[in-house]
């Protein structure tokens, strides 16, 4: 079969998806016109604006600066020198900007195209009934996963491939209380996944399913899934900190006593289980690998911690400065933030959504249940999740900007549905961002955070028996095992045909 390729129509109509149907692409297409025009008309006009506005009658008017005073003649030749300068390098201006907007609008289109003609496929992991292998297992997958990163090695690739990093989305869902673990990887990945994964957790099944959200999420977009009788609720999640504070790791839930032993996992199942059947909630977690640079920017913050606290001794004479040392807590922090930092990160995205019937949708459930959740993986003195609050789908008339709060809300619930359904993880270019936004929802609030290894384990990983809700999660009921042991392997051929012959 010939490869697919992708064109602008195409890109076009994958931008359309993002918007709602029932103002098609109109909303996108009159904010960009809007913008144009106002930039167009800027950089014509501007000199003519300069001159006027430095113009000595029109502070005439309110009688401060006389048209014949001396400074009204600075007004004029400042106006008159600025709309000069402004005469002559407004088309440079427009030139460098045109072409700006242009190179990030062709970015945009050829990493569509690039993301797209990698065809990508979704596994099902399939939990055992006894799981012997806790998170470490998975942040041991995690480290793999990272060794999978892509970069533009030339120019070709970066502006006529459009290659960018490649993500891969990890996802928990709970379709009626039943719980299911899937993974959305490139195809010619497969292979390489699935090793990684068995080779940890070697009793779990992964098999390729269909897509669950074209099977069991209601289809269309938000207004067919209104019309069907559905409401839904989503978000997407954030640190509250700078990244290099880790979150609450899974080290943190293990004990020397066996009995005390708890699944950082153990309140997302319990929710997950707790919803009725005519309820679905899925959460995502889309992943691409980073290298250590990301750290660079933070190194100088992280030094600071380092250095002993000074403060000034009031007894002494000559006021010397005593190094005091740090308490308990505050080396146990810097020890965190070192080993976050230390191990493999991600790139991460965080988006969950909620669908109920109408009648019995509680977006309480999801915007304190489900959002809830995450409080297990924060503390005070280091990092926690937060609510990001410009892509939650909630809109209130004393919400900024106070206007139109019901097409906000209704753009909103489009916006977070489409996302998580082509599992977007981050629109890299401006132009990009801005050709998928409408006129009353900006793609210009949604965030990628950092997550290493470690932290990526706590999150997703296969639930051991130490959860509750083992009848809630779909599981495999017999264990995987080998051949047994003496089993006779070499025989004459004549056993062979004997074999045949039965």
């Amino acid at each position: 079969m010939a490869e697919k390729k992708g064109n602008f129509k195409d890109f076009k109509q994958n931008r359309k998806k993002s918007n709602d149907s029932g103002s098609g692409d109109t909303g996108s297409a009159w904010f960009i016109l809007t913008i144009v025009l106002i930039m167009v008309v800027f950089f014509i006009f501007g000199g003519s604006v300069l001159r006027i506005v430095f113009s000595p009658d029109i502070s005439a008017v309110n009688g401060t600066i006389g048209s014949g005073s001396f400074a009204g003649g600075v007004f004029s030749v400042v106006g008159t020198l600025l709309s000069a300068i402004w005469s002559g390098v407004w088309w440079l201006l427009f030139f460098i900007l045109s072409v700006a907007f242009a190179r990030s609008a062709w970015m945009a289109w050829r990493q569509q195209i690039f993301i797209e003609d990698a065809p990508q496929v979704v596994l099902e992991i399939r939990i055992p009934r006894l799981i012997e292998t806790g998170p470490r297992g998975m942040d041991q997958f995690f480290h793999s996963l990272n060794r999978l990163i892509n970069t533009a090695g030339h120019t070709a690739e970066v502006y006529y491939h459009g290659e960018t990093t490649r993500n891969y989305s990890f996802e928990m869902v709970s379709i009626g209380g039943e719980i299911h673990f899937y993974a959305r990887v490139f195809r010619k990945h497969v292979g390489l996944i699935s090793a990684a994964l068995l080779s940890y957790y070697r009793d779990i099944e992964i098999e390729e399913v269909e897509d669950y959200v074209d099977t069991a999420f209601p289809q269309g977009n938000y207004t067919d899934i209104y019309n069907q009788g559905y409401q839904l609720w989503g978000t997407e999640m954030t640190l509250a900190k700078p990244p290099y504070y880790p979150i609450k790791s899974y080290l943190a839930f293990e004990t020397p006593e066996e009995t005390a032993q708890v699944d950082p996992l153990s309140v997302f199942m319990e929710v997950l289980a707790k919803i009725k059947k005519t309820e679905i909630v899925g959460i995502q977690y889309i992943v691409s690998p980073i290298d250590g640079k990301w750290v660079a920017p933070y190194e100088e913050e992280i030094e600071e911690m380092k250095d002993p606290k000074r403060k000034l001794d009031p007894e002494s004479a000559f006021g010397f400065p005593l190094m005091t040392p740090k308490t308990r807590g505050e080396q146990e922090q810097l020890e965190a933030i070192e080993r976050n930092i230390d191990k493999p990160a991600f790139r991460t995205v965080i988006r969950f959504l909620y669908f109920s019937p109408q009648e019995t949708f509680y977006d309480s459930f999801a915007r304190r249940g489900m959002v809830g959740s995450f409080n297990q993986y924060g503390t005070r003195d280091l990092n926690a999740f937060v609510n990001n609050v410009f892509m939650q789908t909630r809109v209130e008339v004393w919400f900024k900007p106070y206007v139109f709060s019901n097409t906000r809300l209704r753009l909103r619930r489009q916006r977070i549905l489409d996302l998580y359904k082509r599992r977007v993880f981050h629109i890299e270019t401006f132009m990009g961002r801005l050709l998928s936004s409408h006129v009353f929802n900006w793609l210009f609030n949604s965030y990628w955070i950092i997550l290493n290894t470690e932290s990526m384990a706590t999150l997703f990983h296969p639930p051991t028996e130490l959860t509750l809700t083992a009848p809630h999660t779909q599981r495999v009921e017999s264990k995987r095992g080998g051949a047994q042991a003496g089993l006779p392997i070499y025989q004459e051929e004549s056993a062979l045909d004997r074999f045949m012959d039965n």
